[in-house]
């Protein structure tokens, strides 16, 4: 049995009141409010606000990826079919 939800998981979707109602609020009036949130992050980032930066960042280009460390031993199959051979 994989481990983890099943396809198509909606239980992190479902009953989210906090991120349903500043979604509203954001978008209100035309998302007046979600511009003014977005000039004020840019104006911080170009003040040399480091956080603003990282998050303008982010949201421009996307999130580096996170490195991923393991420890222990990995064990690798190759299998091959006669056509590769």
């Amino acid at each position: 049995m994989p481990a983890g939800a099943p396809f198509g998981n909606q239980n992190g979707v479902k009953n989210r009141p906090w991120a349903e109602a500043i979604n509203r609020a954001l978008l209100a009036e035309d998302g007046k409010k979600l511009r003014a949130l977005a000039d004020k992050i840019i104006d911080r980032a170009l003040e040399g606000d480091v956080a603003a930066l990282k998050e303008v960042g982010d949201r421009v280009d996307g999130k580096a990826a996170q490195a991923l460390e393991h420890s222990g031993n990995i064990v690798l199959t190759i299998a091959r079919s006669d056509a590769d051979l």
